[in-house]
């Protein structure tokens, strides 16, 4: 892959795998999840609610990351990914 060669963003597995067991308990809120899209320089309004425009812009983001479960709304697996980018990148 070529985040393995520097080029590209990725997350880290081990932060995957944290944030997808915390988050089976306690999912995060779909405004804290637009706010960490925003963080990584997605152009989402933090509306708090999956609305159109945030479903594009997850769809978007699955796309590249989470192709498999491109559905454009925050699942587990998307949430975890969005939050270990972040974490890993700001």
């Amino acid at each position: 892959m070529l985040y393995q060669q520097g080029i590209g963003a990725w997350y880290d597995q081990a932060d995957y795998d944290a944030f997808r067991a915390a988050f089976a308990a306690t999912p995060p809120t779909v405004l804290q999840s637009q706010e960490q899209l925003q963080n990584i320089g997605y152009k989402i309004a933090a509306t708090g609610t999956q609305d159109l425009q945030s479903q594009l812009v997850v769809r978007a983001f699955q796309a590249r990351y989470h192709p498999a479960g491109m559905t454009g709304f925050i699942d587990l697996d998307t949430a975890a990914i969005i939050h270990a980018i972040a974490k890993k990148y700001r």
